[in-house]
C-alpha cells in the first residue's frame, strides 16, 4: 500500500479520514505497548455510525488476545464485527507476510490481512472507548451498483479461498458466510434484478468451487429455496466432479 511505503514508523495505523478516533487512542496504545511487546496487532473495539455521527451499531467487546483461527471464525459466524481503522500492526510483520492481501476492490482484504498478520502471535485488544467507523452511505461498503456488486461476490469468493488455504474449514460455513455477504449487497434491490444477482452469485460460486456445489444444494434444501436447488442440481453435470 502506497501511504504504508511512504512511512518508516515502527507501527502503522491506516486510519479513515471520516472515522472518529478514541481521543486518548494514542497513549492508550503506548500504554499497552510498554506493558506487553509480544504483539504484532492490536485493535480498539469497533462502534459504527452513521454519516451524521449517530450510532447504528455500538461496540461490542473483543477477547484480550485471540488466534488468528479464533478470529476467522467469530468473522465465519459474524460474531465480531471487523473493519481497517480498529487495527494497528507493526512494519515487521507487514514486511514478513508480503503486505496488505489484495481482493477485488479491497474488498475483505483488510480481514485477511488481520489474519495473516497474527498468525504467529495472534490478535490483542485495548479494551478501552472504541473507534467508530462510519458507514455514510457514500463510501464503498454502501455502494450496490451492478459492477462493483460483482467485484464484491469475486472477492468474496478470494476471501473463502484464503481461509481454505490456511484453515480447514467446513465448506457449509463458508457458503453461509458467503451467502450472508450476498443477501447484504442485494439489500434493497427489486425483487427481479435481485433474482437475476443470485444467479451470477450461484454461477460464480459454483464455476470457482466446484466442490462446494453439495454444501450449496444442502443450504438451499434446508431453506427450502427449489429453483436455485434445481439450477445447481442442473450445473452439477457441467462440472468436474460430476453428478452427485
Amino acid at each position: 500500500m502506497r501511504c504504508v511505503d511512504l512511512t518508516h514508523e515502527e507501527w502503522i495505523w491506516v486510519f479513515g479520514d471520516d472515522d472518529i478516533m478514541p481521543k486518548d487512542a494514542v497513549k492508550s496504545f503506548y500504554d499497552f505497548l510498554h506493558s506487553d511487546t509480544r504483539f504484532d496487532v492490536v485493535r480498539f473495539n469497533l462502534a459504527v455510525i452513521d454519516h451524521q455521527g449517530e450510532i447504528l451499531y455500538g461496540a461490542t467487546s473483543h477477547p484480550g488476545h485471540e488466534s488468528s483461527a479464533q478470529f476467522a471464525s467469530r468473522v465465519l459466524d459474524r460474531s465480531c464485527r471487523s473493519s481497517a481503522s480498529e487495527f494497528i500492526f507493526s512494519r515487521d510483520v507487514y514486511l514478513g507476510t508480503g503486505g496488505f492481501v489484495e481482493f477485488p476492490l479491497g474488498w475483505a482484504s483488510d480481514v485477511a490481512s488481520w489474519i495473516r498478520f497474527g498468525m504467529e502471535k495472534g490478535i490483542y485488544t485495548i479494551g478501552n472507548e472504541p473507534v467508530r467507523w462510519r458507514l455514510s452511505g457514500n463510501n464503498l461498503s454502501s455502494r450496490q451498483d451492478d459492477h462493483v456488486y460483482l467485484h464484491k461476490i469475486d472477492a468474496c469468493i478470494e476471501f473463502t479461498g484464503f481461509l481454505r488455504q490456511h484453515f480447514k474449514l467446513p465448506e457449509d460455513v463458508l457458503f453461509d458466510w458467503m451467502f450472508f455477504h450476498f443477501s447484504l449487497l442485494t439489500k434493497g434491490r427489486r425483487k427481479l434484478n435481485k433474482k437475476l444477482m443470485h444467479i451470477k452469485f450461484v454461477g460464480k460460486v459454483a464455476a470457482s468451487r466446484p466442490g462446494s456445489v453439495p454444501a450449496m444444494l444442502r443450504f438451499y434444501k434446508n431453506r427450502k429455496c427449489t429453483y436455485f436447488r434445481k439450477k445447481l442440481w442442473s450445473l452439477r453435470y457441467d462440472l468436474p466432479f460430476g453428478p452427485q
